[in-house]
């Protein structure tokens, strides 16, 4: 008798779509979204990064909308914050994994991409991601 095979962890498909470029070139929420309230910390766990209370004050935007952020076509539901001093884009998304025990996880997968005129001196519509 043979073992059965481990299904092979998934990892999470995040890319700087289109859509993700025209967005990080016009940050500000269009009146029709879901506004959120600032938070000290934006994502979850270790997909996580402080935006708030930064020296001198930062200007910062948060809300939520449907964004293609794997390239599939699909749009889902992410939180997004605009960090207005250092002109990065952040998102954010729960979404489930499937671990190499073969059981499935929620975890958290946080986006940033760098905008046009960043103070970090990132080429602009580059970025990094990372997942929980």
């Amino acid at each position: 008798m043979g073992t059965a095979a481990k299904p092979a962890p998934s990892m999470p498909q995040v890319k700087v779509t289109p859509a993700i470029q025209a967005k990080v070139q016009m940050p500000k929420p269009v009146p029709t979204l879901a506004s959120k309230k600032a938070a000290d910390q934006f994502g979850k766990g270790r997909a996580a990064v402080t935006i708030k209370g930064h020296p001198g004050g930062v200007d910062h935007s948060f809300w939520s909308e449907e964004l293609d952020v794997d390239g599939s076509g699909n749009a889902v539901r992410v939180d997004e914050a605009w960090d207005g001093r250092h002109k990065v884009l952040y998102l954010t998304k729960e979404r489930p994994f499937t671990c190499g025990h073969g059981q499935t996880v929620v975890g958290s997968t946080l986006m940033a991409v760098y905008g046009k005129g960043n103070t970090l001196g990132k080429p602009s519509g580059s970025g990094w991601w990372v997942a929980e």
